[in-house]
């Protein structure tokens, strides 16, 4: 009888039994493990197929992110055409103030007096500021109350409930309630400042005490009046203490609403002149010029030189003299004013109107230094950003006497760090591609250490791209300043390299590169940088994507205008002046487009004209920056882009394969399972044969079914 080995059982995944070897001893199990592995290899080669183009694939996107990063190192270098020229680091500035005086006495900081602000509009320049008066909001106090939480007549110290009735902020009315306390009066006022019509005034409790509270008034803008009124006679103005002739004055006005005034850039006042400070308006002018003895006289006259008075005056005569002698004029007045170190006379128009002072027979007004007035500037605002073109100024103190220099400079620092930025993203993309072809220096072939892209063709080809802009510069431009090598960006040299993952990466002279910042920074922008620019002002670059060309002698625009539709009717570049032949150039309203068929093709320009035009002459250079950009911008579009057609071309195969190993995989289980049946029927004849094998046994040897018999305990023969 044979012996039953549970190890030769197995149980397959669908539940089916077999038996190995049970009866026939041969180990059918181990045959067709061994025929399924075999027949299993080319389906674990298409698995490793598939694990080998996922890391190429994580290695692409890699890749593809260091490639943006290149691209965004030039963003705000490239050209980019924005509102304020915001995305153009070469027209970014700073702001640099200091402080004086003239007087001996000492300035304070500049930056307590004002702080400025630039935009990309800024032009590079000089500005003096001097801070006269900073503009106020109005403030009003009302009487003192001894609670915030009972009623006002009672807090007020009269009567419970004697002070009700209404009164007007700027023009809303605000209705008093005999139950109100002032905390509630703050909250009806400040509701009343809401909405799209506010009063523009705020309501405030000070506690001078817990038993002295007063209501303050404040105006939400600076130089801008509170308006109180008391249309319906209520009187209630005055019961809270705030004005006893129904709003026309106020009892405690806090603060009185006044603009900024300030002098920039010594612009002066034709209407008004000044002297120079003397220690005393009462001391002769004998005391300190050398006026003649006798009369002389000096006269005023208007600006078609009319002759408004004559002045008379001697050596004896002083500054307070001469005021008196002037203000005899009409429509001219003077005085003299007191300055931290002495006298001024102050000569002014009195309608504002220009007036000169001439004819000086004994040269007095040169003597006591008589110049125009510094133009006195105005705003309602401490924030003044309509003055110069891209700054804006916040004033934070007055200080007369104390000028403010401002000096808007080129961010040269902010450009030297944008290059820097660039070199370290391309050495990024140039590490990442070197270390991915390592190669093994004894065959030629892929090191051990290499990426899955070793030898891809696409990161080859945009490497060569890359490093063919570096080395090829741009034309059109200064030839001093037309390859980044000349202004210190340039190869390392691979013999000095005991890395050869750095091999062919930038390095930065840095003194080469400030200098050129410094003293050539527009060479330097035009060498990264799409610069632009049009014979005709009212033609403006909007836009460029990056299939323009430079043209040595440019491109002219010639353009068709319709006043009945307020739009450009053709256009075109290069073409005849009628502008008929437009196929050069599309347009929409006022923006035109320069189409494939002239190398200016993707210039959008924007036309803010009313009339036609021809022959405007159009000229711009493609700097190493913008022409970088748009290489970048081709190879990392995540729709189009040569780095994502490749992942999708790897993810459309690994779909391929990962059907081909579904269907091959399909086929070998079917094949398993023939191969597990033909073997189960194999063991069970077999299995068949051998039982029929110990019959005949029996059958020939009888003894030995007569041993057996004799061997049965039940005792049958």
């Amino acid at each position: 009888m044979t012996a039953l080995n549970f190890n030769n059982v197995n149980v397959s995944n669908t539940g089916q039994v077999t038996f190995s070897g049970v009866g026939s001893g041969i180990d059918f199990q181990s045959i067709e493990n061994s025929i399924i592995q075999a027949k299993q290899v080319p389906i674990d080669t298409l698995q490793t197929s598939i694990t080998n183009n996922q890391k190429k694939i994580s290695d692409l996107q890699q890749f593809q992110g260091l490639l943006n990063s290149l691209q965004s190192s030039l963003s705000q270098m490239y050209g980019a055409v924005s509102a304020g020229n915001s995305s153009n680091d070469f027209d970014a500035t700073v702001a640099n103030t200091s402080s004086s005086r003239t007087d001996g006495q000492t300035p304070s900081p500049a930056s307590n007096l004002l702080e400025v602000t630039t935009t990309n509009l800024a032009q590079p320049g000089t500005h003096q500021i001097q801070v006269l008066q900073l503009a106020t909001t109005a403030k009003i106090a009302s009487g003192g109350f001894n609670s915030l939480t009972t009623d006002l007549g009672t807090a007020s110290g009269g009567t419970q409930g004697s002070i009700s009735g209404s009164f007007t902020i700027n023009g809303t009315t605000i209705n008093v309630s005999s139950t109100d306390n002032l905390t509630t009066l703050v909250n009806n006022i400040n509701a009343a400042d809401t909405g799209t019509n506010p009063t523009g005034v705020t309501a405030s409790i000070v506690s001078v005490s817990p038993t002295d509270n007063l209501l303050v008034l404040t105006a939400d803008k600076t130089d801008t009046p509170i308006q109180l009124a008391d249309p319906n006679n209520t009187g209630v103005l005055a019961q809270l203490g705030v004005s006893n002739d129904g709003g026309s004055t106020f009892l405690n006005q806090l603060q009185a609403a006044q603009p900024a005034q300030f002098t920039a850039d010594g612009l002066t006042n034709p209407a008004s002149f000044q002297s120079a400070v003397e220690s005393s308006g009462s001391a002769a002018f004998s005391t300190y010029t050398s006026v003649p003895s006798g009369t002389n006289t000096f006269q005023i006259v208007d600006a078609n030189n009319n002759v408004l008075g004559t002045v008379t005056y001697t050596s004896a005569d002083s500054l307070n003299t001469i005021a008196s002698k002037i203000s005899a004029i009409t429509g001219v007045s003077a005085s003299v004013v007191q300055t931290s170190s002495g006298s001024q006379l102050v000569i002014s128009s009195n309608n504002g109107a220009k007036i000169n002072l001439t004819n000086d027979s004994g040269n007095l007004l040169s003597q006591i230094g008589i110049v125009n007035q510094p133009l006195v500037l105005t705003r309602s605002s401490n924030t003044i950003d309509d003055l110069f073109a891209g700054i804006t100024i916040n004033l934070f103190q007055a200080e007369p006497g104390t000028t403010v220099s401002v000096q808007i400079a080129n961010n040269v620092a902010g450009v030297q760090s944008d290059i820097e930025n660039f070199v370290q993203a391309y050495n990024a993309v140039r590490e990442f591609i070197n270390t991915e072809n390592q190669t093994d220096p004894s065959t030629g072939e892929a090191a051990t250490n290499a990426g899955p892209l070793f030898d891809d063709s696409t990161m080859d080809a945009i490497r060569d791209q890359l490093s063919g802009m570096i080395g090829d510069g741009t034309t059109g431009v200064s030839t001093q300043f037309s390859t980044l090598g000349q202004i210190g960006i340039n190869f390392v040299d691979n013999s000095t390299l005991t890395n050869p993952t750095q091999d062919n990466t930038l390095t930065i002279d840095t003194n080469t590169l400030n200098q050129a910042l410094l003293n050539n920074l527009s060479d330097v922008q035009k060498l990264f940088s799409f610069t632009f620019s049009s014979s005709n002002s009212q033609v403006a670059l909007v836009g460029f994507d990056g299939t323009s060309s430079y043209s040595p002698s440019g491109y002219t625009l010639n353009l068709n205008y319709d006043s009945a539709t307020s739009s450009v009717a053709s256009a075109n570049v290069n073409g005849t002046a009628d502008g008929a032949d437009n196929d050069s150039a599309t347009v929409n309203g006022q923006t035109i487009t320069a189409t494939s068929q002239t190398g200016a093709s993707g210039l959008q320009l924007f036309y803010t004209g009313n009339t036609s035009l021809s022959n405007v002459q159009l000229n711009f250079t493609v700097g190493i920056g913008a022409q970088m950009f748009f290489a970048l911008q081709g190879m990392t579009d995540q729709a189009t882009g040569t780095v994502q057609n490749e992942i999708n071309g790897i993810q459309t195969q690994d779909q391929a394969i990962q059907t081909n190993i579904t269907n091959q995989t399909n086929l070998l289980n079917t094949y398993q399972q023939s191969l597990t049946d033909e073997f189960n029927n194999a063991e069970t004849n077999v299995s068949a044969l051998n039982n029929v094998q110990g019959s005949l046994f029996q059958l020939l040897n009888p003894s030995t079914s007569s041993n057996s018999s004799n061997n049965n305990t039940s005792g049958f023969a």
